[in-house]
């Protein structure tokens, strides 16, 4: 690409500002229940405790990151949610980088096929950075503690290297490509049955030279056997991981209002082998001391407490997360999509732009459809969406991919329209940077809005006696308690639900409660009133 170094280093420097200014503003807080779980697989990871850090639902690779930095630094409870957001950070910097040769791959395989591109080089540049930023800063985001945009990194590199693949291929090229999407799957485990599908679309462009896939195949095997076998041995079955299947029971059919805790039921969804336990009736008390470790076991594990469920199928409840999962995707890029395309129509008098992109694109649009595809029917997108943990995240990284496949687009046409195209193009980039640039601003105006933290609860908590080590049961929603008894250092052992608590429990029962829980060596019971958290020593 012909492009200005200037302006080339300014919208990296740019992107990367944005990206640390989104991380410093939510140093304080941890995105979701999620990022616990991670931060403490990497501890595990760390002082070998193999039994609790091989888990079928969390993915191991960002726990790798995350425990040995937090090894070396060994950061005090307080500056923990920060030292993660340190790697967030750096993990948004190899993903910047793995776009920029995945951008440059595809400009390079779209400037084939014509001699007067319609659009400067500059100008595509910079509306691929608006792309990206908008897909890493605001589908995605750096203040988000999960392992989505390591992933896109590794999509990135895979798809730059189904664009350039031809028969001349070099066999070094597979074997990379199988370390990449390998080192996917440790990432995100929706990527093994993503890897066969590029495969199967190696295969289709390879031909002749078909033999050189094997040794794809064969580095990814290679890499990801050994985590997929030690699942396996733990499962006594044979996984790749159970993050898919357990969405799909919570979220589709059918669909469970809560993930922890399951008793058994609805009927033909299996009943589970070991289950959280439940020692008291009213209110419904719930015990989780053992054999899971983490703060909060349930969420530490939830392969371990679902094992036994069964993967139905209700076409009425399919259709109904499809709905809402269309509604969703219309909102966040369908609308925008269809847009450009009607754009593309009317610049080239013909509604054979569609099918251009397609017959010019297909080697990432194929990807991008079968993963948008898997979530489509896999998980209700519009069900899990949280302000500070969105689902966007799923599907950000082929939604880059997918933008970038209608900008190469925009190079083919005619070229006399070159002016008016160019300003579409820059001032359709600009914006996009400006409103990446409003959301992270408006981060940082709601983490100065004078919220309590986290840590200011645990110590308040410290301070009316809770020390490290405790066992506690809590009253309520879990997200009310998780983070400060990390941060505090105790174990939630026992849980009464929040739907248990909507009538309030009397005086009888909760000293029934206390009487039972003292048993499992509970030392408090914690419960959230608004804003105040009550504590009840036993």
């Amino acid at each position: 690409m012909k492009v200005n170094p200037l302006l080339k280093n300014s919208a990296r420097i740019i992107l990367s500002l944005l990206a640390l200014v989104q991380a410093w503003s939510s140093r304080h807080e941890i995105s979701s229940l999620d990022g616990i779980s991670y931060l403490e697989l990497g501890r595990a990871y760390m002082r070998g405790d193999w039994e609790h850090a091989i888990s079928a639902y969390w993915s191991p690779l960002y726990s790798w990151i995350l425990g040995p930095v937090f090894s070396i630094l060994n950061p005090s409870p307080d500056q923990e949610f920060f030292c993660a957001k340190v790697v967030n950070f750096v993990i948004f910097l190899p993903a910047l980088f793995s776009f920029e040769w995945f951008f440059k791959q595809a400009f390079l395989n779209s400037k084939k096929r014509q001699d007067e591109p319609a659009l400067n080089d500059n100008i595509v540049m910079i509306c691929g950075y608006a792309i990206f930023s908008y897909g890493a800063l605001i589908w995605n985001g750096v203040n988000v503690d999960s392992p989505d945009l390591l992933s896109s990194v590794f999509m990135f590199l895979a798809a730059g290297i189904l664009i350039n693949m031809n028969q001349q291929t070099p066999l070094k090229t597979f074997f990379i490509l199988g370390l990449v999407l390998a080192a996917g799957y440790l990432s995100k485990a929706v990527f093994f049955p993503f890897a066969f599908c590029i495969f199967i679309i190696c295969f289709a462009v390879m031909k002749k030279q078909s033999a050189r896939v094997f040794g794809a195949v064969a580095a990814f095997l290679l890499i990801s056997a050994p985590y997929m076998c030690a699942l396996s041995y733990q499962k006594e079955r044979i996984t790749f991981g159970d993050s898919g299947r357990l969405n799909y029971a919570w979220f589709v059919n059918p669909v469970f209002q809560s993930p922890n805790n399951w008793q058994g039921g609805p009927p033909g969804s299996g009943n589970p082998i070991h289950p959280t336990r439940q020692i008291l009736q009213a209110p419904a008390v719930y015990e989780f001391a053992s054999p899971v470790a983490g703060t909060y076991p349930p969420w530490f594990d939830p392969s371990y407490w679902w094992e036994g469920v069964t993967i139905g199928f209700d076409a009425q409840k399919q259709a109904s997360v499809c709905l809402r999962n269309a509604r969703f995707f219309g909102r966040h890029f369908l609308i925008i999509l269809f847009c450009v395309l009607l754009f593309l129509i009317y610049e080239k008098k013909s509604f054979r732009a569609t099918t251009d992109l397609f017959t010019n694109q297909w080697r990432v649009l194929i990807p991008v459809v079968i993963g948008l595809g898997l979530y489509f029917v896999g998980i209700d997108l519009q069900w899990v969406y949280v302000p500070l943990h969105p689902s966007t995240r799923y599907i950000a990284g082929f939604l880059v991919l997918l933008f970038v496949a209608a900008l190469m687009e925009f190079r083919s046409v005619a070229s006399v329209r070159q002016n008016r195209l160019s300003i579409v193009v820059l001032v359709a980039s600009i914006f996009v940077f400006g409103v990446t640039g409003l959301h992270v601003l408006k981060g940082v105006t709601e983490s100065a809005g004078g919220s309590v933290s986290h840590w200011t609860v645990a110590q308040e908590l410290q301070r009316e006696g809770i020390h490290t080590g405790d066992k506690v049961a809590i009253i309520g929603d879990e997200d009310d308690h998780v983070i400060w008894a990390h941060l505090t250092g105790v174990r939630i052992v026992a849980q009464v639900p929040e739907v248990q608590t909507n009538a309030g429990i009397s005086a009888a029962d909760f000293q029934e409660l206390s009487r039972v829980l003292r048993k499992f060596g509970v030392r408090a019971i914690v419960k959230r009133s608004d804003s105040r958290y009550v504590v009840h020593f036993l």
